[in-house]
């Protein structure tokens, strides 16, 4: 693994042990949906107002920050599935 993947997984087990304990991988996972909504939007309205390039960019990063850290988030947390596991886990 290359020194900047080790890096940015580092960074995202940090976060993800700092996330308060109301917010789970749901809301992440929502978050980065709608960043990624946004981003669309953005670029459509782009077409009348070039600053909307900027704004999705942010929204990109947004996008990011939920898809990113809400897997990370749920193997740090580490949550039990008693009822109903995914195939291809163990419980």
């Amino acid at each position: 693994m290359c020194n900047v993947c080790a890096t940015g997984k580092r960074a995202l087990v940090w976060m993800a042990e700092r996330m308060p304990a109301w917010i789970n991988s749901d809301h992440l996972t929502l978050l980065g949906f709608a960043g990624q909504i946004a981003t669309g939007v953005c670029y459509a309205l782009a077409v009348h107002d070039r600053r909307m390039l900027l704004a999705a960019i942010v929204c990109l990063a947004v996008n990011w920050f939920g898809d990113s850290l809400d897997g990370t988030l749920a193997r740090v947390r580490q949550p039990v599935m008693e009822r109903f596991p995914l195939p291809g886990t163990s419980c």
